[in-house]
């Protein structure tokens, strides 16, 4: 079951270090890009939104909350799903041999159901990043950060969720024990919105929780007054949610919230059931592939009779209509 000197030539352990180094890199570049901004931070940059303020009457930096903001990155959804993958990758390359349907061999980390909700939630954090927050954030920025905001952020955003997926659809040699519908549902899905609910309610918690101990505030900073949560969290810069549509004290997050889960959950659904079907079918080719061949080939055959029917049928109403017209 474990990894041996002579899976190190086979290609697949290889893809699977490479997906390790990329995950690893993407967490270094990104977080350590964020940390040396905070370093190097002054009131004339602007605040960071991790500030730790000395006493006095004047604005007074002491330094910045690290352990704070890094408590913060880790709910990301970004950095979640990029660790699951990194775990995934690492277990599999570890349990190089494993194969689920041999006695003794077990991982739950590599089951089918891990496997495949571990693929859609990494799809689901290159779907949103490409197709919502990278338009957004670009068309926000006084200056674009190429490096930083596009190369960086597409190793964790597009290249990880593309390797896994690829993974998962072509190159997995393992064969699952096929799954019916209602298995599928009532497990795998379930895991995922399961997920999904836990990690939703822990977010909104922590918001609220800024929200709340900002909200007797009543200052006055250069002549500006600052009351209230709302005031506070936006002269600081104040990060209390991980995106945006997780706002809720925001009339554009109430809005934005429940459209972007019921659009998560159907992703989920959407993405869920390509991969059930596509990894029962991979797992058949992998089992039987003189049958799979075979039920491949006459499925195609039967959609070109079915096409050619259609064709022969559109036809035949069209000179039935041209005849109705002449009469």
């Amino acid at each position: 079951m474990y990894l041996k000197i002579k899976n190190l030539t086979n290609w697949r352990f290889w893809y699977k270090f490479f997906g390790v180094a990329m995950v690893i890199t993407f967490i270094i570049l990104d977080y350590g890009h964020i940390i040396n901004t905070m370093r190097n931070a002054t009131l004339e940059t602007g605040f960071t939104g991790w500030e730790i303020f000395g006493p006095g009457e004047e604005l007074l930096v002491l330094g910045q909350d690290f352990l704070g903001f890094t408590l913060f990155y880790m709910g990301y959804f970004t950095f979640q799903t990029n660790i699951f993958v990194l775990v995934w990758f690492i277990t599999s390359i570890v349990k190089f041999n494993f194969k689920p349907n041999i006695k003794g061999h077990k991982s739950f980390i590599l089951s089918r159901t891990s496997t495949l909700m571990i693929t859609v939630f990494i799809t689901i954090t290159g779907i949103i990043f490409n197709a919502v927050l990278l338009p957004v954030g670009l068309s926000g920025a006084e200056t674009i950060d190429v490096w930083n905001m596009i190369i960086v952020q597409e190793i964790g955003h597009g290249i990880v969720p593309l390797m896994m997926l690829l993974y998962t659809l072509f190159c997995d040699n393992r064969i699952y024990q096929k799954t019916n519908w209602s298995r599928f549902f009532a497990r795998d899905i379930s895991i995922g919105i399961v997920y999904l609910i836990i990690y939703l309610t822990f977010g909104l918690i922590r918001g609220g929780i800024v929200y709340a101990s900002l909200e007797g505030v009543n200052l006055v900073i250069d002549g500006q007054t600052i009351n209230g949560a709302n005031e506070y969290i936006s002269h600081f810069n104040i990060r209390a949610y991980q995106y945006f549509f997780l706002n809720v004290n925001d009339p554009l997050g109430q809005i934005m919230l429940p459209i972007t889960v019921v659009s998560i959950i159907a992703i989920i659904m959407g993405i869920g059931c390509w991969l059930h079907i596509s990894m029962n079918r991979h797992s058949w080719k992998l089992s039987d592939p003189t049958n799979y061949k075979t039920a491949m080939a006459e499925m195609k055959t039967s959609k070109t009779k079915e096409k050619i029917e259609k064709k022969q049928q559109k036809a035949l109403n069209k000179k039935e209509k041209i005849k109705k017209q002449e009469d």
